[in-house]
């Protein structure tokens, strides 16, 4: 097998801390996000409208997302399928699951970037021009 490029998945000696840098941050990003909707909004209306959430009603909203995300992921499979990456349906659902961090891209890029992490490298396997409007 020709090698294409670098190993991405071996850790980079130039730089050791910069993946424990970048994971910190972040979280530090979305705890704020968090709190500056709480203070927009009122954690203390938030929270009383959610204890009055029964048990049942709590199991079928996380029924409906769990629902949600399995009818997204088949969606990922036959995304996956259609590219003729030699993946199965129980890797591509993982890898999808695994892909929460793409969600906030814009448009389609989220989708090519997990294409490219699945295996369809080069690029130039599958037309990505032809395959995203």
């Amino acid at each position: 097998m020709m090698n294409h490029g670098p190993d991405i998945s071996a850790p980079n000696p130039a730089r050791p801390g910069r993946d424990q840098g970048l994971m910190f941050g972040l979280i530090a990003l979305v705890g704020l996000g968090l709190w500056s909707l709480g203070t927009a909004t009122g954690w203390a209306e938030i929270g009383a409208q959610l204890a009055r959430l029964q048990p049942w009603q709590v199991a079928i909203l996380l029924a409906l997302s769990a629902g949600n995300y399995l009818l997204r992921g088949l969606r990922w499979h036959g995304l996956a399928r259609r590219l003729g990456l030699p993946t199965g349906l129980w890797q591509n659902l993982r890898h999808y699951l695994g892909g929460f961090a793409m969600s906030v891209t814009p448009g389609r890029l989220g989708n090519s970037c997990g294409c490219a992490g699945c295996g369809a490298r080069p690029a130039g396997r599958w037309n990505a021009r032809r395959r995203w409007p």
